[in-house]
């Protein structure tokens, strides 16, 4: 039976001793900057409040437990966790799909359930107080779980995710903060409501988490793109005209009914007489009603009736991305209310590439809209919504529903003055994308009592408070949706959600998580290499990051929030919060404190390019592939043609988060693959590219990089 938080509790009551000898002293404890700069000696006074380190008791420590209001948290258990109690046996994929990973997925909160009874504990007082006696030498991280009937609070505290030596907090009183969360009476208020008080996070309009889903040339009052040169460049090719054929054409062709959403392959230009064009879409910014529109006409069978005239069209009110890489458009079918893929953009698409996964357009589910027994167009099936298949990682406060009259799986979300756009069509726009509160959950309660001057110095209450969660539910505020599942809802889809369809909650742990919202529990082997590890498709970064050592160790246990900003404030590419381009910055070393020169070449035999080589480049291959990518070592300049396909080693646009040894040439998705469906490794991609003869790869031949949405915009259409 999967443990769940609130049967954990009956399960580890039985080990809870009672609380030994109380001490009352003040003590505040700087434990992010010292953990995350990589200052190791936190023993040293500056570090662990006053006393000399001869004056104190090694054999016990006290700990003080509170709220984020400041509010003392009783009935707490406070475990001090031996670093080496983290389980880091490997971890591959299907470790994950058949369940066997579960024993160790969760690092602290595994390692209570599986050896809580014989780890150094204690629980609160009413002062939120307790002193743990008899505390043997080691290294610790320290986990607190509330108490039984506790449902504000959840597991974790403030740094629980650094391992210290135990000379560090015994003999003093150390504060540890819990998140606290809110009821399940709690609504929804909108991100403009939150930012009406955290102004500070107002840089959020900058995330490409709030830009998902934008309305073209319409954006809203919380969506600023200033930082993404190329997100208007699809847009752009919706050209201004009074009928479809007075914009953008393109061409349909090469069906293939053995793909899955890309049947189609898709150019700019009229590739027959060589390929047979099914369909052509005219892109058109109609000057009549100013809508953006596709028209499709059917090429290969022109007594289609929906070619009328008029042309069968669709009007386009949303896209889909534009801040990393590509952009698909979602339309409106004529009759229906939902919204329908149909075509993706690459920025970094070149309709001179042969692989048709690479080019300027990627079909997106025209097999929908093709029947391929009357060779004709066709409305796409009813569940086939944007709302039904994709919009639950986007839309803040989710809700499916089936429309009565026309039968599509439709979507509400919470409605914000502020917000991108009216999606359920009641007049008021609605926050379709993520906002505060899609990771802090919702906010009327939190409100109510910030609000209040009686609880003035104790606002943060009845609200999620990230940091202060355990590693695990931590990392589960992105893996909700950056991992790929099956979920429980009610049109089924990789959406995480329960049979009622809904999301779950930020502050969720992964056993809970697993046992109510998904059936399938990770990435198949079809979206990963074949060494079950390095993911080949995109939203797979946390997937990623639970395999690997980062996550369970016996030194810090890494989450997503360690190098990304949540609040859209980091200027760096995927709002990383320190430059990666730096060798040897803060990046990596602030946790890494090791000698760049040397472990380049203990590891490879070579010094590279010396400071100026990242460590991404080795560690983060970009083996997944979100866009079109962009291309790697040649072996032969490309001609677009299928010999291409033996002459292109491609880099995709999506980097590995496993953090491990980089892999090399020799391995089997490389060395036996045919180029163009390699794995991207740093042999064909950074080092082939800049100065390493790849060998076995024969020899290096620069060319400047094709880009195709620059050439848009500096060359004209």
């Amino acid at each position: 039976m999967p443990y769940s938080y609130e049967a954990g509790h009956s399960m580890l009551s039985a080990m809870r001793p009672r609380p030994s000898i109380r001490m009352i002293a003040s003590l505040t404890f700087p434990l992010l900057a010292c953990a995350l700069l990589g200052w190791a000696a936190l023993n040293l006074a500056g570090c662990g409040g006053s006393g000399s380190s001869s004056a104190r008791n090694y054999s016990e420590a006290t700990f003080r437990v509170s709220s984020r209001a400041g509010l003392p948290v009783a009935q707490a258990t406070v475990y001090l966790v031996p670093a080496g109690a983290v389980d880091t046996t490997p971890m591959t994929s299907q470790h994950v799909r058949d369940g066997s990973a579960e024993s160790r997925d969760e690092p602290l909160e595994d390692a209570v359930r599986n050896s809580g009874a014989s780890f150094p504990q204690g629980v609160t007082d009413a002062d939120g107080l307790i002193t743990i006696t008899g505390i043997p030498d080691g290294r610790y991280y320290w986990f607190v779980l509330p108490g039984v009937g506790d449902t504000e609070h959840l597991p974790g505290g403030t740094g629980c995710r650094f391992a210290r030596d135990h000379t560090v907090f015994a003999g003093l009183v150390t504060d540890l903060t819990l998140s606290s969360r809110p009821s399940p009476a709690a609504n929804y208020l909108g991100s403009s409501v939150c930012l009406d008080c955290h102004t500070g996070h107002a840089t959020a309009a900058q995330h490409a988490h709030r830009l998902g889903i934008a309305a073209p040339d319409a954006l809203g009052a919380l969506q600023d793109i200033s930082r993404y040169a190329d997100f208007e460049l699809g847009w752009d090719l919706f050209l201004d005209a009074a009928m479809p054929q007075g914009g953008t054409a393109v061409y349909y062709s090469d069906y293939d009914a053995g793909r899955t959403t890309d049947k189609f392959k898709t150019s700019l230009t009229d590739p027959s007489p060589g390929e047979t064009v099914y369909v052509r879409a005219w892109l058109w910014r109609d000057t009549g009603d100013g809508k953006f529109k596709i028209s499709l006409e059917n090429i290969k069978n022109p007594a289609d009736p929906r070619n009328g005239p008029p042309l069968y069209t669709l009007e386009v009110p949303l896209s889909y991305g534009g801040a990393v890489q590509k952009q698909a458009y979602l339309c409106r079918v004529p009759g229906r209310m939902g919204l329908y893929p149909l075509l993706q953009f690459h920025t970094q698409g070149n309709d001179a590439r042969y692989d048709r996964t690479r080019r300027a357009y990627r079909d997106f589910d025209l097999g929908l809209f093709w029947n391929d027994a009357t060779e004709e167009l066709q409305d796409p099936p009813l569940d086939a919504t944007f709302e039904a298949r994709c919009a639950a990682c986007h839309f803040t406060d989710y809700t499916p529903y089936q429309h009565g009259g026309t039968g599509e799986w439709l979507a509400t979300a919470q409605r914000d003055p502020k917000g991108a756009f009216d999606i359920d069509g009641d007049g008021k726009k609605d926050e379709i994308n993520v906002g505060c509160e899609a990771c802090h959950g919702p906010g009327t309660e939190h409100g109510t009592w910030a609000a209040n001057p009686a609880n003035a110095g104790h606002a943060a209450r009845y609200i999620v408070s990230p940091e202060h969660l355990s590693p695990s539910r931590q990392l589960m505020l992105c893996a909700r949706c950056h991992d790929r599942f099956t979920g429980n809802g009610p049109v089924g889809g990789e959406a995480p959600l329960d049979a009622s369809g809904k999301m779950p909650l930020p502050g969720i742990g992964r056993h809970d998580f697993l046992a109510t919202y998904v059936s399938q529990k990770g990435p198949q082997p079809g979206d990963l290499w074949s060494d079950d590890l390095h993911s080949r498709r995109e939203h797979q970064q946390a997937s990623d990051l639970l395999k690997s050592p980062k996550h369970r160790n016996d030194r810090i246990l890494v989450t997503c929030g360690d190098c990304h900003a949540s609040h859209g404030f980091a200027t760096y590419e995927h709002q990383v919060t320190y430059d990666k381009t730096n060798a040897t910055g803060l990046l990596c070393f602030r946790c890494h404190n090791l000698d760049h020169f040397p472990h380049m070449g203990v590891n490879t035999g070579s010094y590279h390019q010396g400071n100026n080589t990242w460590c991404t480049r080795c560690h983060m291959p970009n083996t997944a592939m979100a866009g079109a990518g962009t291309l790697g070592f040649l072996l032969q300049p490309p001609s677009g043609t299928p010999a291409e396909d033996d002459d292109i080693y491609y880099r995709n646009d999506r980097s590995s988060h496993l953090f491990m040894t980089m892999p090399r040439k020799t391995h089997p998705d490389v060395a036996g693959e045919k180029p163009v469906d390699a794995m991207p490794v740093p042999y064909t991609d950074a080092c082939g590219q800049s100065c390493h003869d790849a060998s076995p790869l024969p020899f290096l031949l620069r060319l400047p990089k094709l880009d195709f949405a620059r050439e848009l915009r500096e060359g004209g259409r």
